[in-house]
């Protein structure tokens, strides 16, 4: 388990220019990399349900539907007595590539990692790579 502030601390030595971070649980659960790679190899299915439309469902909507569903996920498949450390992020950069960005990160107990909603892709996230400006859990 964590505490926000100690998810806080993680966040800030990563990233420090990290100014916005928006933790509404006072605990959270580092979740073990295998249940949330399982969590997101099913949202790879539930794409299928959304389509890109501009204006209207894109990275924004993507990131919100993909937390959704992984809470969701975790709700009624766990026991857990705290939310998984997963959550939304505003990017200017990722993978190297700058554009502001919404998409997903999450934390284990070693690691942060990035996904994109779009895809259900995730990755070890590079300080260097990626440049996160805000998170949600």
């Amino acid at each position: 388990m964590s505490t926000s502030k100690k998810i806080r601390r993680r966040l800030k030595k990563f990233w420090p220019d990290l100014k916005y971070i928006w933790l509404t649980d006072p605990v959270y659960k580092d979740t073990p990399l295998s249940d949330i790679s399982k969590a997101l190899s099913l949202w790879e299915g539930e794409l299928k349900k959304y389509a890109f439309k501009k204006n209207i469902m894109e990275c924004e909507e993507f990131a919100l539907f993909c937390h959704a569903f992984i809470k969701q996920h975790q709700i009624y498949n766990f026991n857990d007595k705290h939310n998984w450390c997963y959550g939304e992020c505003i990017v200017s950069k990722l993978l190297g590539f700058e554009n502001v960005h919404s998409c997903n990160l999450f934390l284990t107990n070693n690691n942060i990692y990035m996904v994109e909603p779009q895809t259900g892709a995730y990755w070890e996230a590079d300080p260097k790579l990626d440049d996160v400006f805000f998170v949600k859990m």
